[in-house]
């Protein structure tokens, strides 16, 4: 059995990657540290329609991955 070939990142290129997943992080875990940082809210109301809209965001964005790669396997 052959090895498989190691492809190395460089430090520069994990650098730039590190940069360009900056906005997800910010966008995504952002709202939730804040809710932690600010204490805990008067009513759940807040946090519950943050991961709905997450969870619901996420759905929307696979079931469109996925419809587009149906129709490209076509």
């Amino acid at each position: 059995m052959m090895p498989l070939p190691v492809h190395e990142l460089s430090i520069p290129a994990m650098l730039l990657a590190g940069l360009a997943l900056s906005p997800h992080c910010a966008l995504m875990c952002g709202p939730v540290q804040t809710l932690q940082l600010r204490g805990a809210p008067a009513s759940i109301s807040p946090l519950l329609w943050l991961h709905l809209g997450r969870v619901l965001g996420y759905a929307l964005m696979g079931a469109a991955a996925g419809y587009l790669g149906a129709r490209l396997m076509l």
